[in-house]
Formats: C-alpha cells, structure tokens, sequence
C-alpha cells in the first residue's frame, strides 16, 4: 500500500517540481493544492483538507516572497506574516497532533551575513521583514515539534510557478534582459547559493523516504557565488553577447536590507551537484533556441 503525501503551493516554482518529483514516484499517492483549495493561513482550511486526503507527509511549498513590498508597506508585511509564520503553524500544530510527517521551507534571509557560511544550528537574526516572517515561521514549526523537517535554501531558480505570486527566477529575468541590453550592470557583493527547484524536491522524496533523523536541514546546490559571477556563468552556457559588469549593491538601492554574505552550509545531507551544472540542464530543457 502507497503512503499519501500532499502538497500545498502546488502552482508556484517549487510546488510544482514537488508535485512532479512525487507523481513520478510508485512509493507516493500526491495530491496537490494551492490557494484555491486551501487557505494556509485559515485553521479550519487546513484541517479540512488534511481530513479530505489523510495524508501520511504534508509538504508546504506556500510562501509570500515579494522582500521589498513587505519591506515598506504594512499591509503586504501583515500578510507576509500570516502566510510565512501563521500558516506553518497551523500546519505544524496539526500535523504533530495526528503524527504526520510535516516538511516545511526556510530560506538564507534569516541570517543577518555577518558570519558569512551558516550551519543549521546557527542563530538567526533576519535583517529585514521577510527575513523576520520567515524566522517567525521556523520558531512555530520548531515549537510544535513532532515529525518536522524544516529545509532552508535560497535563490531558487525551475520553470516559472503558475501562482499569481509566482515571480521568474533571476536567470530567466538576465535573458530577458540580455534581449534587451547589450550591457548589463550586475550586483558583485552578495554571496550566497543558488537552488535548482528539480534538485530540491528530489532530496525532500528522499529525506522522507530514507527516514531521515527530524529537524533542521540545508538544501542547496553547491558552489556559492554572487549574482554578477552566476550571471557570467548563464552568458557562457548560452553563448550570449554581453557586457556583465559587476557593481556594489548600492548601485540598485532596495528597500530590504540583504546580507552581504548568507552561504548555507550543508552538514548532514550528501552534497547537491553544483549550480552551473544544474543550470545547464535548465537551460537546455527550457531555452532550445538559445
């Protein structure tokens, strides 16, 4: 007999390959919802649809990510809260109440960048407001406790998410771009990691399937690099002709705060390939013309 999983934020980046990972899979019967069925941050929502599927796993790719708008408007951090704490903790209460395997995301930006590699015991200490809701979100999970697993990644790059709140990843944002200008003024002193979503939900099948011990896990392609030195390697793969030309942050004022350096070290799990590979292999599915 099959173990059911169900995925929420089935229609974003993320939540898509997940579903595809799992329906891939003889071990799982997945079932798939976004916002239209479920409600995160609603109780009564969740509980119905965990009553509706009785899952043995619950995988939560639902998030609020857009970092500026939280950052300056109240309304949209209000509902960055209730979206990256309030619904996690409706979940994770839930879930450790029926003993359910529950897996949730977190991401680099709950680290303020002062040390510059983080371990998955380190202390967070988030230097903007989504960074904030985020951490909120890993204190409720944590908190509640029973069979969680709670992955961190960061700069996530697939196939653009059907969701409203989907946004293209920076690598499709640089072709785009690229198409457009023949110079491109790129940032050169954030570092952090990039995530191949394909590459993501395959280790999630598999810390679930092998039975991995519970908690905090870091899950990220190798080879950390900052966003001017990933756009160089996107231009190589794709023989495109463009200036890259690398420049401090404060050349594109934001309004949140990023940290200067939020590499995810990963100490429990075998290592993910490196990006550029797993980039390649985007590119070569999703850009045949290039």
């Amino acid at each position: 007999m099959r173990n059911k999983v169900l995925i929420i934020g089935s229609k974003g980046m993320l939540g898509q390959d997940m579903t595809k990972e799992f329906e891939a899979s003889y071990n799982w019967d997945t079932f798939s919802v976004d916002i239209e069925r479920v409600d995160i941050t609603q109780r009564s929502s969740v509980d119905f649809i965990i009553d509706k599927y009785e899952p043995q796993a619950v995988i939560n790719c639902a998030a609020y990510n857009a970092v500026d708008r939280c950052e300056v408007e109240d309304e949209e951090f209000k509902l960055a809260m209730r979206v990256n704490a309030e619904g996690p903790g409706n979940i994770a209460e839930i879930c450790a109440q029926r003993n359910i395997i529950f897996f949730h995301f977190s991401t680099d930006y709950v680290f303020d960048g002062q040390k510059g590699e983080y371990v998955e015991n380190d202390q967070p200490n988030p230097i903007n407001r989504y960074g904030q809701t985020k951490y909120e979100g890993e204190k409720k999970v944590i908190g509640f406790g029973g069979k969680f697993y709670l992955a961190r990644v960061s700069k996530l790059f697939g196939k653009t998410g059907r969701s409203l709140m989907a946004k293209k990843s920076f690598f499709d944002k640089m072709i785009s771009f690229a198409k457009e200008n023949k110079t491109l003024k790129v940032v050169d002193d954030e570092l952090s990691c990039f995530c191949y979503t394909p590459d993501i939900a395959a280790e999630v099948r598999k810390i679930i399937e092998q039975g991995a011990p519970y908690g905090i896990y870091h899950i990220v392609n190798e080879h950390p690099c900052t966003w001017y030195e990933a756009a160089c390697e996107l231009f190589k793969l794709i023989n495109f002709k463009v200036e890259v030309i690398p420049v401090s942050a404060e050349e594109f004022p934001r309004p949140a705060k990023r940290p200067k350096s939020s590499v995810l070290l990963n100490t429990k799990l075998k290592p993910l390939r490196p990006y550029f590979e797993a980039l390649e292999e985007y590119i070569s599915k999703e850009y045949l013309l290039l």
